[in-house]
């Protein structure tokens, strides 16, 4: 190890684009990681389910971490030649040619198309064995937690898309922290790749853990009424309240007043949310 970062800062920064198309061969390398590792047989995957609406702007979400503990990994040399992440899974597989990933999933567009198109490259890449098992989401919650609770080892990867699950998982202990796999293990760990500019960490991790990464994301829509915020009247009276033109939000604050100014009795409400179970 020669030199300490903190853990929002590993390794050189990969493009979102470049991060998005290769997200679910990070994840398999990850899992390829875990089985050649040793360690235990256990990795959390968090994904969330996709949406679909209407009329939708995107509204960012600000998270403030708190997590200051560093680690320390190694910086690739200077000069080195950058290899695509194909040709580093093609080298670093070598050893392990034959292995096999088990995981349990979510049966979704998104997953069966990891197990239909990039399941198959990888396998070709690596020579390594991927079963992917598509299941309801109480299946998938289900066999996780016997293969937890059970210590069976199973399954390698888990495909889980809530947080309070997430959290329960790492209390009874069958889920490796991502940091600390990053740190024991950077030799398996892609060189380009860097966790804040993939994914808002802090969403993904408890008590200073990181459970895991996306292979698909959720996201945050607004939904609004282009007949409320198209009429003279209202845009002339908004503006005129709050000093701004009437527009989608850009940030909670506009949020919360676009709110506040079409919630009106005894049926208009400016707000609704769809809260997770």
């Amino acid at each position: 190890m020669s030199e300490s970062a903190d853990r929002s800062s590993f390794g050189k920064r990969i493009s979102r684009r470049e991060a998005l198309s290769t997200g679910a061969k990070i994840g398999l390398a990850a899992g390829l990681g875990l089985v050649v590792g040793a360690l235990g047989g256990y990795f959390g995957g968090t994904l969330i389910r996709p949406a679909t609406v209407t009329e939708t702007v995107t509204v960012p979400t600000t998270i403030t971490s708190t997590v200051t503990k560093t680690v320390s990994v190694t910086t690739p040399t200077t000069g080195v030649e950058k290899l695509t992440i194909e040709e580093w899974l093609k080298d670093i597989a070598r050893p392990f040619r034959g292995t096999t990933i088990r995981i349990v999933t979510e049966s979704t567009p998104p997953s069966a198309w990891v197990n239909r198109v990039l399941v198959p490259e990888f396998e070709e890449l690596t020579g390594i064995k991927v079963e992917m098992e598509l299941l309801g989401w109480d299946d998938v919650l289900r066999k996780a937690l016997l293969d937890i609770e059970g210590r069976s080892g199973v399954y390698d990867l888990y495909y889980i898309d809530e947080l309070e699950v997430m959290a329960t998982f790492f209390d009874k202990g069958g889920i490796v922290d991502i940091y600390e796999f990053m740190e024991t293990k950077a030799d398996l760990v892609y060189p380009e790749f860097d966790l804040p500019d993939l994914i808002p960490v802090p969403y993904f991790t408890y008590e200073g853990k990181l459970a895991g990464i996306p292979f698909e994301f959720f996201l945050r829509l607004y939904t609004y009424r282009k007949d409320l915020f198209n009429d003279p009247t209202e845009r002339r009276n908004f503006e005129k309240k709050y000093g701004w033109e009437l527009a989608p939000p850009k940030t909670w604050d506009e949020y919360e007043q676009i709110a506040e100014f079409f919630t009106r009795s005894p049926d208009l409400y400016g707000h609704i949310t769809m809260p997770s179970p």
